[in-house]
């Protein structure tokens, strides 16, 4: 039996858990899907959860520099992006213009910005360290070589977080003079294990989209495009007090496809209705995908969605790492005999590869 969680709304005739893309039918609602939004009252599920602590960001950065002296290193190179509000919580985008940090395997971390920005950095900094910047007239990655040289980190190599672009490693290598090794050992040992803070603001941008999910499901309509469906479920997650991350919706025949098409699709007797939405609560993410039928579903309907479950069953029910190997065979063999594995691949590919701040499946 599947984990409740995971069961599509009980009031749907059939469900389960299909693929997952990135948004693409998002576009602008109709008065149809505005009309549903102003009715209800939601209640604001994320207005008790907790950012993460100073001192959690704290104790993520000497965690990271215990394993830096393991393995000899002298410093983690980071920039803009997941890892970087892990460490020190600043939550930026990247650009041209190199923003990042140096946690050093000792002493005081520090940002590296342009100047123009520092007053944005500073606002959402949450450990103590100093920033240095630069001008356009100056390289950026001098910087980085003068908080080496200033921390004492005089041996060893600097260990690349694996996101960092090659313009900003190399730009630093040329600048230091130092070697570079994959910091995956150090930062994936600190983000793969998930404190009850994450855990809990996982389970709340997970209950709020599975919130918003029970509303869309209840007001669907006929005649509903996909954008109208997407439009409602980003302003139910907005109401039940959610950032909207994504929000895809599928209908018909374009949910046979993993990231839709570009035909136009409307909600019909008997439609199939494929989502894939998140939502964000405090920098942490949900990602769950719900298929269901408009409806009543038909004969096909409920033989795919059963062939579905019994391949997932399969890949699942192994007991150690040998048997579930085994299952997992087993299960895309039956997934193959109706054609269902290379949609079902993509999705399993997809999702074990994102490197957000998402509950994962061990």
């Amino acid at each position: 039996m599947d984990v409740s969680r995971r069961n599509l709304l009980q009031a749907a005739p059939a469900a389960g858990l299909l693929l997952a893309g990135p948004s693409l039918a998002s576009c602008a609602s109709s008065i149809a899907a505005q009309s549903a939004e102003t009715s209800p009252s939601f209640p604001d599920l994320a207005a008790s959860a907790q950012p993460i602590t100073p001192d959690e960001h704290a104790a993520r950065v000497e965690k990271a520099q215990r394993l830096l002296q393991d393995v000899g290193a002298a410093a983690l190179l980071l920039e803009s992006g997941s890892s970087l509000t892990y460490f020190t919580g600043i939550r930026w985008g990247r650009s041209e213009r190199f923003t990042g940090a140096i946690i050093p395997a000792s002493g005081a971390p520090a940002i590296v910005t342009p100047e123009f920005e520092e007053p944005s950095i500073r606002e959402s900094l949450r450990i103590e360290a100093d920033i240095r910047v630069w001008n356009e007239h100056q390289n950026p990655f001098g910087r980085v070589a003068g908080i080496l040289s200033d921390r004492g980190a005089t041996d060893g190599p600097i260990a690349i977080e694996e996101t960092v672009r090659f313009f900003i490693a190399d730009g630093v290598a040329d600048a230091t003079g130092r070697p570079q090794i994959s910091a995956n050992p150090i930062v994936r040992q600190c983000r793969m294990y998930k404190s009850p803070a994450e855990l809990a603001l996982m389970q709340t941008a997970t209950d709020i989209t599975m919130a918003a999910y029970r509303h869309v499901h209840a007001n669907l309509q006929l005649g509903m495009s996909s954008g109208d469906v997407s439009a409602m479920m980003s302003n139910a997650t907005r109401a039940l007090g959610g950032s909207v991350e994504f929000s895809m919706a599928l209908l018909n025949e374009a949910s046979a496809y993993p990231h839709g098409t570009d035909t136009p699709q409307v909600i019909r007797e008997g439609s199939l209705i494929l989502m894939d939405c998140g939502a964000s609560v405090h920098g942490y993410e949900s990602d769950v995908s719900r298929t269901w039928i408009f409806g009543e579903p038909t004969a096909k309907h409920r033989e795919v969605w059963n062939t579905v479950r019994r391949g997932g069953n399969r890949a699942r029910n192994g007991a150690g790492r040998h048997a579930r190997r085994r299952g997992r065979r087993c299960g895309a063999q039956l997934l193959r005999k109706p054609g269902l594995w290379p949609g079902i691949r993509h999705a399993r590919t997809f999702a074990s590869h994102r490197p957000r701040h998402r509950p994962r499946r061990p």
